[in-house]
C-alpha cells in the first residue's frame, strides 16, 4: 500500500527534516503538541492518523495497549470500533440489493423465518434507518460473570412480545437492527457474515471480527480500561466484535467515498436518516453523511462522512472531508469522550495551514 511506505518517515517529518516546507513543519509541530498535551493530561490514550491527498500527514501512538502499562500501542494496534461496525451489514445489504437478491422495501419475515409476528411489519429499510420499533439490547441485565452469547441475544429478541412503537414512526439506535441485517445477509448469501466480509467487504486483515471479549489472542489488540487503569469486565461472544487499526478504517472510508463497494445511489440512500423527526442527533447507517447539491447540475455530492463508535472504554471516530481530501482517524481504549473535539481541532489546524 502506497501509504504504508511513507510511515517510516513520519517521525522525521515531525522533527523537521530538510525538504519539508516550514509551513508543514509548523503544522506537524502544532498537531503533535495538541495530542501530546492531551496525552500528558490523560485525555488521550490511542492512535491518531491524519491523511491528506492520499499521503500520511501525521501518525502517532499515545499510551498503552493494556492496563498493566507494560505494552505500548503501535501503528498496527487494533481497537474495537463500536457503532462504526454498523456500516458493514448496511453496505452488504445494498450489495445484495444491487444484485437483485433482496428488496429493501420487503419485510424481514421474508428473509428470516421464525421471528415473532411483529417481523411482518418491519421492512429492511426500517432496520437500516433504526425506525423498526425494536428496543435496544439489554446486556446489563445479565450477571457480570456471565459470558453473553449470540444465542442469548437472539433468545431475548424472540421473546420481545411487542414493538415499542409502530415501525416508521420513531427512532432508536438499537444494535438489534444491524444484528438482523447480518442475519439477512447470511441467509441470502449462504455464508456467515465473517465469511461474507472477507470476500466482499474487506480487502485486508486491517479490519476483522473477533468472536469474544476478552480476547483469546491479544496480538496487537488493544484492551480497554478506565482512567484508573481498571480493565473493562464485560464478557461477550457475539457476532459484531469488529476490530480495526487506523488503516483499516481509512481504507473503508476511502472505498465508500470512491463507490468501489456500492454505487453512489446506494451510498446516498444509506446516508439518509429516518424521515420522521427533526432530531439532529439521529444517525444513518453511515453515522453522519453530509451532502450538498450542485447548483448547475443539481447532483448531490458527499462533502463529509463522520462516524464515531464506543464499546465500554473504547472510543473512536473516523472523519473524511471530501472537499479538502482529509481523513482523520482516532482510536482510543481509555474513553475520555473527547475524540470528536480532538478531530475537530486537528481539522482546523490543517485547514488553517491551507489558507
Amino acid at each position: 500500500m502506497k501509504i504504508i511506505s511513507k510511515i517510516a518517515i513520519i517521525i522525521t517529518l515531525l522533527l523537521g527534516a530538510k525538504g519539508i516546507s516550514q509551513t508543514n513543519q509548523e503544522l506537524l509541530r502544532q498537531i503533535d503538541s495538541l495530542l501530546t498535551n492531551n496525552n500528558q493530561n490523560n485525555t488521550i490514550n490511542g492512535n491518531v492518523l491524519v491523511i491528506q491527498n492520499s499521503e500520511v500527514l501525521y501518525e502517532k501512538s499515545f499510551g498503552f495497549a493494556e492496563p498493566n502499562r507494560k505494552i505500548k500501542l503501535n501503528k498496527e494496534s487494533k481497537f474495537l470500533i463500536g457503532s462504526i461496525y454498523k456500516e458493514f451489514p448496511a453496505v452488504a445489504i445494498m450489495q445484495l440489493s444491487e444484485k437483485g437478491l433482496i428488496n429493501v422495501e420487503d419485510n424481514i419475515d421474508k428473509y428470516i423465518p421464525g421471528l415473532p409476528s411483529w417481523s411482518k411489519d418491519i421492512s429492511i429499510k426500517y432496520l437500516l434507518q433504526y425506525s423498526a420499533g425494536l428496543p435496544d439490547i439489554q446486556t446489563k441485565k445479565y450477571p457480570q460473570d456471565k459470558i453473553i452469547t449470540t444465542k442469548d441475544i437472539f433468545n431475548d429478541l424472540l421473546n420481545i412480545p411487542n414493538l415499542i412503537y409502530k415501525p416508521g414512526t420513531d427512532y432508536l439506535y438499537t444494535n438489534y437492527s444491524p444484528l438482523l441485517l447480518m442475519k439477512i445477509v447470511e441467509n441470502v448469501s449462504g455464508k456467515t457474515f465473517n465469511e461474507y466480509s472477507k470476500i466482499f467487504l474487506f480487502n485486508s486483515e486491517n479490519i476483522n471480527i473477533k468472536t469474544q471479549y476478552p480476547y483469546i489472542e491479544k496480538d496487537n489488540l488493544a484492551v480497554s480500561f478506565n482512567n484508573e487503569f481498571v480493565p473493562d469486565n464485560f464478557k461477550l461472544e457475539i457476532p459484531f466484535l469488529f476490530v480495526s487499526n487506523s488503516y483499516g478504517l481509512y481504507d473503508w472510508f476511502k472505498r465508500i467515498d470512491e463507490n468501489s463497494l456500492i454505487s453512489e445511489k446506494s451510498k446516498l440512500f444509506l446516508g439518509k436518516t429516518a424521515n420522521i423527526l427533526s432530531d439532529k442527533s439521529m444517525q444513518s447507517p453511515f453515522g453522519k453523511l453530509y451532502t450538498t447539491k450542485q447548483i448547475t447540475s443539481r447532483e448531490i455530492s458527499v462533502t463529509e462522512h463522520t462516524h464515531d463508535g464506543s464499546f465500554g472504554n473504547f472510543k473512536c471516530i473516523a472523519r473524511r472531508f471530501n472537499l479538502e481530501n482529509i481523513t482523520i482517524i482516532i482510536l482510543t481504549n481509555q474513553n475520555t469522550n473527547n475524540v470528536y473535539e480532538i478531530s475537530e481541532a486537528i481539522y482546523n489546524l490543517v485547514i488553517k495551514k491551507k489558507k
